[in-house]
């Protein structure tokens, strides 16, 4: 085979890396399973009659094409231990399936090492985490010389108390990958968290030491091809990040653009009243920068007399679940002095921090308030100009309704001349 081929064979094999490597804690890396299917058949325990109905996609040679999530791989783990006879048998299975790929090149690295420690701190550390981000270890010595894993799996993940006993057997075979012979393994298992103390068999003399260092130079071309795909794999990411990042930049803007440019402003406030971000059409609003609003306290630019009122909105604002949405009418201070009015729409979210914030839109209702009272009735009597020539009848009764009566009669009494009363005059 030319040079050549075996690059594109280990950039196609770098590719399949990054597609099954996962992070993602409801994930599964399809590398390592199909890792698995491949053991398990080879010890006779089919893995396409325990997979049934289970959506785990697997390709014409049986790889698994793609992470599997983490409640089918959970699933499938109970499926196992009921197809071998149990936990006990599942321990013993796994002790028996021998060292899998990924346990082959820890078992080089390791020998560099010559520890141990060094081997398990790895799996559990480094692979483990790379297969099935839900679980997380830690790994101690204690005092009388034995190693200590303890393993949980991660809030919001399905329990898989079956994984933790299949580890027990894993955890015994693991000292063979450097030329040692089977651990001796106490486990304490729960639903969501086990612990395991680990008594690894010594190398007795600097021979065997050496002769593990030996073997592993013997396998330096496995080290190198396998940090080579490591190597390409971290390119892939990283190109990946790379245009991830450029998209987000490129969204970013995007939203900026169309947020800027509507006529409605859009408006954040945290839980202490400030303005945290306010967008650019709030100067067309009430004549103010958002340069000047953002920061600021909302009471800020609102009349002093609507404050009561405007804190008890934001304070039920705070108190709707999270995504409702709720309307009111308010007033806020113009630059020019004039009052404006404004329909707000509020939603709340909480951040990743945990935190409560609104999120308003802002509609300038000004001029449709002063269109409404502007054609609402009065109760001012009609100008005489606007009275018809069928109104007058109407309009002279209404005038002698109006006018005050002259009391003839009590002048008639009167039995002064007039004379005399201009003379008292």
């Amino acid at each position: 085979m030319s040079s050549d081929s075996i690059e594109r064979d280990d950039r196609r094999t770098a590719t399949q890396d990054e597609v099954d490597t996962t992070t993602d804690p409801s994930r599964v890396s399809g590398r390592f399973l199909t890792d698995l299917f491949r053991v398990l058949e080879d010890r006779g325990l089919p893995a396409s009659e325990l997979l049934g109905d289970l959506p785990i996609v697997r390709g014409e040679h049986g790889e698994v094409t793609r992470a599997v999530e983490w409640d089918h791989f959970v699933e499938f783990m109970r499926r196992l231990s009921r197809a071998v006879g149990g936990p006990a048998e599942l321990e013993r299975c796994a002790a028996r399936l021998g060292p899998m790929k990924p346990a082959r090149a820890l078992g080089s690295l390791a020998g560099l090492a010559a520890s141990p420690r060094t081997l398990y701190r790895a799996a559990a550390g480094w692979a483990l985490r790379r297969a099935m981000p839900a679980v997380e270890t830690t790994v101690t010595r204690t005092p009388d010389g034995r190693i200590e894993i303890r393993a949980w799996i991660v809030e919001g993940q399905r329990a898989c108390p079956e994984l933790f006993h299949f580890a027990v057997g894993g955890a015994q075979a693991m000292p063979k990958v450097i030329g040692l012979g089977e651990a001796v393994v106490t486990a304490e298992i729960g639903e969501r968290e086990a612990r395991y103390r680990i008594t690894v068999p010594p190398s007795p003399t600097l021979l065997a030491r050496l002769g593990r260092i030996v073997r592993t130079l013997f396998s330096a071309g496995d080290v190198l091809r396998f940090l080579e795909a490591q190597q390409l794999e971290l390119h892939a990411k990283n190109e990946a990040l790379r245009r991830a990042n450029a998209a987000l930049e490129v969204s970013e803007q995007r939203y900026r653009a169309l947020v800027d440019t509507a006529v409605d402003v859009l408006c954040e406030i945290d839980r202490e009243g400030r303005v945290v971000y306010v967008s650019a059409s709030i100067e067309n609003l009430i004549g103010y920068a958002p340069e000047q609003v953002t920061g600021s306290h909302y009471r800020l630019w609102t009349p002093r007399h609507w404050h009561a009122r405007i804190d008890e909105l934001v304070e039920t604002f705070f108190t709707l679940s999270a995504g409702r949405a709720t309307q009111e009418v308010i007033r806020l201070h113009g630059a020019d002095g004039d009052a404006v009015y404004a329909e707000l729409t509020a939603r709340t979210y909480d951040t990743r921090e945990g935190d409560r914030r609104i999120v308003c839109i802002l509609r300038d209702v000004t001029a449709r308030d002063a269109t409404k009272e502007a054609a609402e009735p009065t109760n001012a009597s009609p100008n005489r100009s606007d009275a018809t020539p069928h109104d007058l009848p109407e309009v002279v009764a209404r005038a002698l309704e109006e006018t005050p009566s002259i009391d003839i009669a009590a002048q008639d009494d009167d039995p002064r001349p007039l004379e005399e009363e201009k003379e008292e005059d």
